[in-house]
This record gives structure tokens, sequence and C-alpha cells, in this order.
């Protein structure tokens, strides 16, 4: 199962359907996209079960449609961005926690930002501090991955 789909298509299709311009096939389209996007918001170390056959992500208590609007917060705070959307669920909530769990994964267990907090505003700590042997790409992407946008 796909959890998360094209999240820019669903912004652009709700663009146009705002606007008056949706096709049917668009439509059809558009509530596919919306029925199976699913952002799990939690996803930390515990929920995360390695099998012979791969990752499994476990719990879905809280796990929301993209693009429902936000009525609760929830989650665990150290694997939470720290600019993320607070009026719509979006897959970035889940993109940037599983950054943290790779970065927890790659050095040793600790976590990207200082005592566990991510910050807006605050640099996430260089991985090759912890990791002088990771790979500069990996380094890089890491990095990239868990800024937050302001």
């Amino acid at each position: 199962m796909a959890i998360h789909p094209d999240s820019a298509r669903i912004e652009e299709l709700e663009r146009k359907k705002h606007e008056g311009e949706l096709s049917e096939a668009e439509y059809d389209e558009w509530m596919a996209l919306q029925e199976k996007g699913l952002v799990h918001r939690d996803i930390k170390p515990l929920n995360v079960m390695l099998t012979r056959t791969g990752a499994k992500l476990l719990d879905f208590n809280i796990a929301s449609r993209v693009g429902d609007p936000v009525y609760t917060q929830s989650g665990t705070p150290p694997y939470q961005a720290p600019d993320v959307n607070l009026t719509r669920w979006d897959v970035s909530t889940d993109l940037f926690a599983v950054g943290v769990v790779l970065y927890q994964l790659l050095c040793d267990g600790r976590h990207p930002y200082p005592g566990s907090k991510p910050m807006v505003g605050e640099q996430v700590i260089d991985p090759r501090t912890i990791r002088p042997d990771l790979n500069p790409e990996l380094a890089d992407f890491l990095d990239a991955g868990l800024c937050s946008d302001s």
C-alpha cells in the first residue's frame, strides 16, 4: 500500500477545484489520491519492526488522511519537524521522522538536534562529527532532510 501519494499533485488538483477548473477525470484522480494517502504522524524506532522480509511500520492509531485539517497535536516531539504545517497534514511530517530515525541508525542512536529537540533555526548536528567515515553525500542528504524551512 502506498501511504504517501503525490502531495504536489493533490495541491494542484485542489487549486483547480477551488478555481472551478477541475475536469471529471481530475476529480476522480483527486478523490483516489485523497482516499489512499495517509500520514502516519508518529514514525519513531518503537513503531518500526524488523522482520525477515524487511522493516514494517506499526501503530497507525493516530494516522490521518493527507490534506485533512489538523485538529490535534500528537506524535512524539523528538521526531516532529520544527516547522510542521499546523493547518493540514502532509507527507513532510513522516519524511522528517524517517530522517531522524535514519540519522539515529547511522549515528549510534544519537539525535540530530541538541537535546533531542528539533527547533526552527537550530542547526542539525553534522553526522560526520559522530561518524567521520560517513559518505559525504549521505551526510549532506541527512542535513538537507532534517533542516527546517525557516
